[in-house]
């Protein structure tokens, strides 16, 4: 991954914030949303306060862990792997306001190599018409998300 997302939490003084600013975060938002201000970094700049004892013991950039595990068995596509996780790819439930409206979130996977991801949505419906939509593609192999 190439950012580090977190979810500030202070209801207070604001020095929870000011420590994640000194650490290299920083926000694009006005003001906190359900109490949480979201906030982001680069990953190098995470990554820099990280013991080196724990640097030395992850792999190498050029480790490729398929071949290590499995030998010369054939790489599944992802919806198969997903497929093989037993991993819903819808989720319904239904939320007090409005009355008798559900959320649906739903995920599709796309196995092309040079677009492997997924595909996000989410509904916010009533029985009468659809609220809210949501649509985000996760991108692996650009390590990007577009909503």
């Amino acid at each position: 991954m190439a950012r580090v997302e977190l979810g500030a939490e202070d209801q207070g003084s604001q020095k929870l914030i000011q420590y994640y600013t000194d650490l290299g975060f920083s926000s694009k938002m006005a003001g906190k949303v359900f109490g949480e201000l979201s906030m982001d970094a680069p990953i190098g700049s995470v990554s820099a306060f990280a013991p080196q004892s724990w640097m030395c013991a992850l792999p190498l950039d050029s480790f490729n862990a398929w071949p290590w595990l499995w030998g010369d068995a054939e790489r599944p596509s992802l919806s198969s792997m997903i497929n093989l996780m037993a991993a819903p790819d819808t989720w319904n439930w239904p939320v007090q306001w409005p009355g008798s409206a559900e959320m649906q979130i739903r995920t599709s996977w796309i196995d092309a190599d040079a677009k492997a991801g997924a595909t996000i949505t989410a509904h916010l419906r009533s029985p009468m018409s659809e609220l809210v939509y949501c649509r985000a593609v996760c991108r692996l192999k650009q390590e990007s998300i577009r909503v």
